[in-house]
C-alpha cells in the first residue's frame, strides 16, 4: 500500500485547497515546489519522478505514444485562446499569417502546447501548414523518444530579442506578457470568439497526469486527488479565458464531457503537425477516471 505520494502543481488559485493537505485518503502527500511548473514535465515523463503532476497536453499525447505509463485526470489547470500569441516586432514588417510561409518563427519548443494551438490557428484559419515554416526553438522536447521534424532548428538566443532584431518574422509568445509586440492574427479577440462559436470549447494547455502504478495500487488516492482538484475549481474565483476579451468563461474546468472536445481537437492538431504519428483514437481511453 502506498504510504506517501508526491504531487506537483502550479501555484494556481484552484490548487490552493489540495496544496493545503498533508494527506489524502489516509496517505501522506508532499508538494515539491517547482517553478515554472513545466520544468517538472521532463522528470515526470522520463523518470516518473512524481506520482501526480500537472502536464501540458501536447507533452502528454507524445508521452502516451511513447508508451509512458501515465493517465490523464479530466481536469484543466491552464487554458486559453492563442490567436493573440503569435507576435511580430512593432518596428518590423507588418507580417500577416500567410506571409509566414517560408519564414522563421520562434517558439520555446516545437512540442509546447501553446505552439501546437498557435500552429493550428495558422493552419486551420489561414492555410499555413506547420511544414511550410522554419520553427526556431530554444528547448528540446520533454519526451526523449520524439524526433522533431526537419524544419525545426535550435537557437541559443532569446526569442524575443531575435524577433526585435529582425532574425524572426514572428514568435509564439504570451501576448498578455508581451504587449509591446504586435499580433500577427488580425483582430485576435474576434478570431478567438469565432473559434469558440465554432467548437464550443476553450483550448486546453495543462491538465494533470497520474502514474498508472498509483491508479492500480491506490485508486482511492487518485479519486481523492481528483475530488480536491474539482472542489478547488468550484471554490476559486477564476478569470475569463485568456485571449477572449473577457467574453468567454474560465478555461479551468473538469469532467470528461467538459474536456473531451478540446482533447479531441488537440489530438488532431498534434497528428497533423507531426507531434505524434498515430491518431489518438477514443479520448476516453486516456483518462484515469
Amino acid at each position: 500500500m502506498t504510504r506517501s505520494i508526491s504531487i506537483v502543481l502550479g501555484n494556481h488559485p484552484h490548487t490552493e485547497l489540495i496544496r493545503s493537505r498533508t494527506e489524502l485518503a489516509s496517505v501522506g502527500v508532499s508538494f515539491p515546489s517547482i517553478s515554472p511548473v513545466h520544468s517538472a514535465f521532463h522528470g515526470m515523463v522520463r523518470e516518473r519522478r512524481y506520482d501526480v503532476c500537472e502536464m501540458a497536453l501536447a507533452t502528454y499525447l507524445q508521452a502516451r505514444e511513447a508508451g509512458k505509463p501515465l493517465l490523464l485526470l479530466p481536469v484543466v489547470m491552464v487554458g486559453g485562446f492563442h490567436h493573440g500569441n503569435i507576435r511580430r516586432s512593432p518596428g518590423g514588417r507588418a507580417w500577416e499569417p500567410p506571409d509566414l510561409v517560408g519564414k522563421c518563427v520562434g517558439v520555446r519548443a516545437y512540442s509546447t502546447t501553446m505552439g501546437m494551438w498557435a500552429r493550428s490557428v495558422l493552419d486551420e484559419e489561414f492555410g499555413v501548414d506547420a511544414g511550410d515554416v522554419t520553427w526556431v526553438t530554444t528547448e528540446d522536447p520533454h519526451v526523449a523518444e520524439y524526433a522533431e521534424p526537419g524544419n525545426v532548428v535550435r537557437t541559443a538566443g532569446d526569442l524575443k530579442q531575435e524577433l526585435l532584431d529582425g532574425d524572426l518574422a514572428a514568435a509564439v509568445l504570451n501576448g498578455q506578457e508581451n504587449p509591446d509586440l504586435e499580433p500577427v492574427v488580425p483582430d485576435p479577440v474576434g478570431a478567438a470568439l469565432r473559434w469558440y462559436a465554432r467548437y464550443g470549447t476553450v483550448p486546453v494547455n495543462h491538465m494533470v497526469v497520474v502514474t498508472r502504478s498509483l491508479m492500480e495500487q491506490a485508486p482511492e488516492v487518485v479519486a481523492a486527488v481528483y475530488e480536491d482538484l474539482t472542489a478547488g475549481i468550484d471554490k476559486a474565483e477564476l478569470p475569463p479565458a485568456d485571449g477572449s476579451g473577457g467574453q468567454v468563461p474560465s478555461p479551468v474546468r473538469y469532467g470528461r464531457d467538459a474536456v473531451r472536445t478540446a482533447v479531441e481537437l488537440a489530438g488532431r492538431a498534434a497528428l497533423r503537425q507531426r507531434l505524434i504519428s498515430r491518431p489518438v483514437g477514443d479520448v476516453d481511453d486516456l483518462f484515469a477516471l
